[in-house]
C-alpha cells in the first residue's frame, strides 16, 4: 500500500523536526521522526547530535505503549548496524510497530537497505521513497559526505553587479549589506569549516566566527602554500573546536611550521599542483578525512577560481550588490575554460532579496546519490 495523504503530510513534519539540529549533527543525517495511530501522532522526535539516541528512539520513547501496532513515518532508513548508538531497526521492531513510511535510503554502505529488510523481515510493512526528492535534497550534505567521504562545498561571495568583490586596490568593506553580512553570520553557524586563501587573511584579517544563531563558530581554514600569514591573525585565535587548521605545501619551511603548531594551529602539509600552489583536491580529501562534512568557502579571486577549475563545488551563493565599481577584483580568478560550454554547469537559480541586496543561490547539476 502506497503512502497515505495524511502520511505525506507527515513526511513534511519528520522534516521540519530533523531541521532543529541543522548544525549540530556534523557529518551524520538529519533525522525527524513521527509515530501515528488511529490518526493521531503518538510521539515525535529527532536526531540531536552525535552520541545522542536516534530519531525512531526519541519518537518511540514519546509515544511509550502507544507505539505497539503504530506506523512511523521518517526521512531516512533505519540503520541496522551497531554504532555509537544501537541498531534503530531493532528498536522499531521492538516497540512493536506494524508499518514504516520512509523517506529515503541511507546511502551510508553499512545500511544501504539492510535496515529496511530487517524490518521486512520481522514483518512490518515498509513504504520507501515518500518525498524522496525533498529528503535527498534536505540531507545533501550528508549524502555527498557518505557517498565520496569529500564535504559539501558552498562558494559564498560578496559582489558588485559587475561581478566584482573588491576595489582594483583591494578594499571590499563593504561591497554588500548589513542584512547580508548577518546572513553570512548564519550560514557559519550551520558549517563545520569556512576556508579562505592567505591573500583573504592578509587584507581582511578576518576571523570567519559565526555571530549570528546559536554561535557554532566553524573552523576556520587556510589555504597558504608557504604559511604566508601572521601568527597574529585573528583565525589564529578561532575559539572553533580543534583551532586553526592550516593547509600548505612543502615550500613552508619546518621551522615555520613548528611555530604554528606551538601556536595552536594543526597544519597539513598537502602535494602542489601543476601551478605550484596547495593542490585543491588533496585539500577536500584532507577535510573528509578529518570528518568534515560541510565547507563554506570565502576566499578571494584566486581560490574561488581554483575551485571551479578544479570541479570541487557543489552549491555557489552570491549576493549581489546594487554597485558597480567597472575595474577591481573579480568574483573568480584563474584562466578558465576556453569554451562557454566547458563551464561549470549550475541547477535553476533561487532569488530572494535580503536587504539591500539579492541573495542567489545555485545548486551543481549532479543527481544525488539514489541507493
Amino acid at each position: 500500500m502506497p503512502a497515505t495523504t495524511a502520511e505525506v503530510r507527515l513526511m513534511r513534519r519528520a522534516l521540519a523536526l530533523a531541521a532543529r539540529a541543522r548544525g549540530d549533527v556534523c557529518h551524520y543525517p538529519m533525522v525527524g521522526a513521527v509515530v501515528v495511530k488511529n490518526g493521531h501522532v503518538v510521539g515525535e522526535g529527532w536526531f540531536p547530535k552525535p552520541g545522542e539516541p536516534h530519531a525512531e528512539v526519541h519518537a518511540l520513547r514519546a509515544a511509550g505503549p502507544a507505539a505497539k501496532g503504530a506506523t512511523i513515518v521518517l526521512n531516512l532508513e533505519p540503520c541496522s548496524h551497531f554504532g555509537r548508538t544501537p541498531p534503530c531497526a531493532d528498536a522499531v521492531i521492538a516497540a512493536g510497530v506494524k508499518r514504516v513510511v520512509a523517506g529515503m535510503t541511507d546511502p551510508n554502505p553499512l545500511v544501504a537497505g539492510k535496515g529496511f529488510k530487517k524490518l521486512e523481515a520481522a514483518g512490518i510493512e515498509v513504504v520507501t521513497r515518500v518525498l524522496e526528492d525533498e529528503c535527498l535534497e534536505f540531507n545533501r550534505v550528508f549524502v555527498k559526505f557518505i557517498t565520496t567521504r569529500r564535504p559539501y562545498v558552498i562558494l559564498k561571495a560578496g559582489m558588485t553587479l559587475d561581478g566584482k568583490i573588491a576595489a582594483a586596490s583591494g578594499d571590499s568593506k563593504w561591497v554588500t549589506g548589513e542584512a547580508a553580512r548577518a546572513a553570512v553570520h548564519r550560514m557559519r553557524d550551520e558549517y563545520q569549516a569556512v576556508m579562505v586563501g592567505a591573500g583573504t587573511v592578509r587584507a581582511d584579517d578576518c576571523a570567519l566566527t559565526a555571530r549570528a544563531g546559536k554561535r557554532r563558530h566553524p573552523r576556520p581554514v587556510v589555504v597558504t602554500s608557504s604559511l604566508e600569514i601572521d601568527l597574529k591573525s585573528q583565525v589564529m585565535k578561532t575559539p572553533a573546536e580543534g583551532g586553526p587548521l592550516l593547509f600548505c605545501t612543502r615550500a613552508a619551511e619546518a621551522a615555520r611550521i613548528k611555530k604554528f603548531k606551538a601556536a595552536g594551529a594543526e597544519v597539513v602539509v598537502v602535494r602542489k599542483d601543476r601551478d605550484g600552489r596547495a593542490d585543491l583536491n588533496a585539500v577536500v580529501d584532507e577535510l573528509g578525512a578529518l570528518k568534515i562534512a560541510s565547507l563554506l568557502v570565502e576566499g578571494g579571486s584566486g581560490l574561488h577560481g581554483a575551485l571551479v577549475e578544479a570541479r570541487l563545488v557543489d552549491e555557489v551563493v552570491i549576493f549581489v550588490a546594487p554597485k558597480m565599481l567597472g575595474g577591481g577584483v573579480p568574483v573568480t580568478g584563474g584562466s578558465g575554460p576556453a569554451r562557454v560550454a566547458d563551464g561549470l554547469n549550475l541547477g535553476p537559480m533561487k532569488v530572494k532579496k535580503v536587504g539591500q541586496d539579492l541573495m542567489i543561490t545555485a545548486r551543481l547539476e549532479r543527481p544525488c546519490s539514489r541507493v
